[in-house]
């Protein structure tokens, strides 16, 4: 092993070695990411800013910096990957933005949802979905973060020399020991999850963490663990976007500026003035209005927004 793959992995223990608690900073900025950039009509109707950014061809040397980026690039080797991005990922972008427009009393705009049945359309639309996904969503959090501390692009070779590395060097006794000793002394066994989770994304065959798991099982501090592999990381992140948090207002304030943008259309009827109506709101209306949009998930009620104003003009005749 030369020395930069040592380094690699020698900083990667480190890095899941000081894990106290999850990052849930890091990991609240992905889940926005995630909601962002993960549905095209979303992105594009309430994020635009950032679409060159989102929709580049990366360099796969470039460094990671953003959740949704990171989502790609791994699904391009990993077909799980790239049936969650097609999936579950663009749901709870449209599902989010759904509820926030169910929140926006603002022209009766929370007229166009329809949430399910119960009241409250968080619990229902949101932890819900966490509740299916969350696991698998949490497994590629923990892999970003560690990705972004260990400055990784996603270039195979390598993260295949790093992975050789971690069966290599982890499944000795010393190893396991001290490793076991120094997490489970700590108080939290994050460590041991995250160093299992990375192997697995490392590998998403599972036999390199299954072959690492065969040797911890000689420990008896691992013994305790019941399910390793189901470490749900995103599970204390799941209720910091409800109505209220700053999380909430960070995106729900482009979809309100969105619903304020005023649009005027003038018409014209010959020899009787002219009619001008008022549409607030026109590129959210069609969001809502979309194939893609609330309907595509049964959110959209039969009610419409009162978004229109209009007023006429006589015309004017001269003598």
């Amino acid at each position: 092993m030369n020395e930069m793959h040592q380094s690699v992995f020698d900083n990667l223990i480190g890095i899941v070695k000081a894990l106290k608690s999850h990052p849930d900073t890091e990991f609240q900025r992905y889940f926005e990411d995630t909601v962002k950039y993960s549905d095209d009509g979303v992105m594009k109707t309430f994020f635009p800013p950032v679409l060159n950014m989102a929709k580049q061809n990366f360099s796969p040397n470039i460094a990671i910096d953003n959740f949704s980026v990171f989502l790609r690039k791994y699904a391009e080797n990993n077909t799980v990957a790239l049936e969650f991005q097609h999936a579950p990922a663009p749901e709870i972008s449209v599902k989010y933005i759904s509820y926030l427009v169910s929140t926006m009393t603002y022209h009766s705009f929370n007229q166009t949802i329809k949430l399910p049945s119960g009241t409250n359309g968080y619990n229902d639309l949101i932890l819900k979905w966490f509740d299916d996904h969350g696991l698998k969503l949490g497994k590629y959090f923990i892999a970003c973060y560690l990705c972004q501390k260990l400055s990784l692009s996603l270039v195979s070779n390598e993260l295949n020399l790093l992975l050789g590395d971690i069966v290599k060097n982890t499944t000795t006794q010393a190893f396991t020991n001290g490793f076991m000793l120094e997490a489970f002394t700590s108080g939290t066994p994050l460590p041991v999850y995250a160093l299992l989770d990375f192997t697995d994304f490392l590998d998403p065959t599972g036999k390199s963490g299954s072959e690492i798991i065969k040797a911890w099982q000689q420990n008896s501090y691992f013994q305790d663990l019941k399910d390793p592999r189901s470490h749900r990381w995103a599970a204390t992140i799941s209720g910091a976007f409800q109505e209220g948090s700053s999380n909430y207002d960070a995106l729900f304030n482009p979809v309100l500026k969105l619903a304020q943008q005023q649009n005027s259309h003038v018409k014209t009827h010959f020899g009787a003035g002219t009619t001008t109506t008022t549409i607030y709101g026109e590129d959210l209306e069609k969001w809502i209005d979309s194939a893609n949009g609330p309907s595509k998930y049964g959110l959209k009620s039969d009610k419409s927004a009162k978004n229109r104003s209009s007023s006429h003009a006589s015309p004017h005749h001269g003598h």
